[in-house]
């Protein structure tokens, strides 16, 4: 039997006693700004990527605010455009970041053409996992299992469904520096909808799980830009990826050390 996981045992307990979600979620916030930690390691790179001073920021995938609070804690000039199609978590960043005159936040999900989606919001025991909502159903039911969660029911996992309006990045004309996508399988949509952006603004772009041969990495290698994951303190053109993956322009002009641009 696997040893328990902090993670698996947190997410275990939530499910079972959802009233424990604000309250975590207000304990990780005073932690990580206490600390100075932002919520995930990925985010230690932002100062050392040559974004340029008060630079734009894109976060899509808002969820609760996780990243503005990393980007902000990272880069304190920073300028953010946020986008969160599920209105209660849009509606639950607007009153996070009420009178943040640095941030801007749209009610749509990004895609490759303008529409409207259904959005699936897995929940499980009545404890909504917001942050595995995807446009993509089989993305958004197939992470909770018995890997996930001790003594997993699959009858107790159902997927609620919501519509919502899907807009492309390049509606926007934005010249970001930083781009950051955590949509839960729906990347190259995103990607394909800000082809125009990521042509002019050559942003570096940071994404989950996008490994050597998948359709986001030939799309990207297209547009000229070469993937890299974070190595302790740097970044590095390795075949395995963590969390997170930077996908940077061959043009890129980072600070001195950052990168190791030598094939893995």
């Amino acid at each position: 039997m696997a040893p328990p996981t902090v993670a698996k045992v947190l997410r275990t307990l939530q499910s079972y006693v959802p009233v424990l979600k604000p309250a975590k979620e207000q304990l990780q916030i005073a932690v990580r700004r206490i600390r100075r930690q932002p919520h995930e390691p990925d985010f230690l790179m932002l100062p050392r990527l040559g974004l340029g001073p008060a630079p734009l920021c894109l976060d899509i995938g808002t969820n609760y605010g996780q990243s503005i609070d990393s980007m902000t804690l990272m880069l304190p000039d920073v300028r953010i455009v946020a986008f969160e199609p599920n209105p209660g978590l849009a509606a639950r960043v607007r009153r996070r970041f009420a009178g943040r005159s640095s941030l801007t936040l749209h009610q749509v999900a990004l895609g490759e053409e303008d529409g409207e989606m259904v959005l699936h919001v897995p929940v499980y025991r009545g404890y909504e996992y917001d942050g595995l909502a995807s446009l993509d159903r089989a993305s958004a039911a197939g992470w909770l299992g018995p890997e996930t969660v001790y003594g997993f029911d699959p009858r107790r996992l159902e997927i609620r469904e919501m519509k919502v309006q899907i807009r492309r990045l390049d509606d926007f004309a934005l010249k970001p520096a930083f781009v950051k996508i955590d949509v839960q399988g729906a990347e190259l949509g995103v990607l394909r909808g800000g082809r125009h952006t990521l042509e002019t603004a050559r942003p570096i772009v940071m994404a989950e799980a996008v490994d050597e041969e998948s359709p986001v990495m030939r799309f990207m290698s297209e547009l000229g830009y070469e993937r890299f994951v974070k190595v302790g303190d740097r970044l590095a053109r390795q075949a395995d990826y963590g969390e997170n993956v930077f996908l940077v322009p061959s043009e890129a002009r980072l600070d001195a050390g950052v990168a190791d641009r030598a094939a893995a």
